[in-house]
């Protein structure tokens, strides 16, 4: 496969990354984050909560009963996590922020669950809505591509490399000018140190970003991976 098209599950991932509801109406919490789960059918299975960063790791475990679990505890800083339920191979992953936060499980696919209730992962519906709106162009790129390939027709391959590399660029410049215009958001961090992982990154560009942020958005762990990639 042409290097070209090494980096396409970057923006599929980004597009991914949360499915969110923006309404809801639950208590309040500010001082821990109180995570109300609701199933359907899932009595008696075990839940699983996971911090994804700096390493995929199990920070608590509860199990499901009258279809609800619940998780509470503090953090110090905004950052992701997952949901995985025993039995079933998807997880859920969103942000969790000290906030009460609903999770409503699409035992179908974990992905397609809900999350309501946490401001920060409302402000991740707009930044992905805005995403897939660029990130579809390539999925619409899918079909020629497969015709492409099974006719071994190299020109339109070629073709097909190029518009792809420039809805990348399209996409890289979307998260950079996302940054630049949130600097004490910590999804900006997020977004950060997702763009160091990938290959060909313009470290300058990574650097000049993350001069701008806040000095509390600074001290996330998003922020200190960054900070690792950057040799700061």
């Amino acid at each position: 496969m042409s290097p070209k098209f090494k980096d396409i599950s970057f923006l599929i991932l980004t597009s991914l990354f949360f499915s969110c509801d923006k309404q809801v109406e639950i208590p309040i919490s500010k001082t821990q984050y109180v995570i109300n789960v609701h199933t359907d059918d899932l009595d008696n299975r075990n839940i699983f909560l996971y911090k994804l960063a700096p390493t995929f790791s199990l920070i608590d475990s509860t199990l499901i009963i009258n279809n609800t679990a619940h998780f509470k505890g503090k953090i110090d800083f905004p950052e992701r996590y997952a949901i995985k339920i025993k039995g079933i191979d998807s997880g859920k992953l969103f942000i969790i922020e000290n906030d009460s936060i609903e999770v409503v499980i699409d035992k179908n696919d974990l992905t397609q669950s809900t999350i309501k209730g946490s401001k920060l992962n409302d402000e991740l519906i707009e930044f992905q809505n805005k995403s897939k709106q660029i990130n579809v162009k390539i999925e619409l790129l899918f079909p020629d591509l497969q015709r492409a390939r099974l006719n071994n027709d190299a020109e339109t391959l070629e073709k097909i490399a190029s518009q792809i590399s420039a809805i990348e660029q399209e996409n890289i410049n979307f998260n950079f000018e996302y940054v630049n215009q949130h600097p004490t958001s910590f999804i900006s961090a997020m977004i950060l140190n997702d763009l160091s992982k990938r290959a060909g990154i313009d470290v300058d560009r990574i650097f000049n970003a993350y001069q701008k942020l806040s000095n509390n958005v600074k001290q996330s762990s998003d922020s200190k991976e960054v900070e690792l990639f950057l040799a700061l």
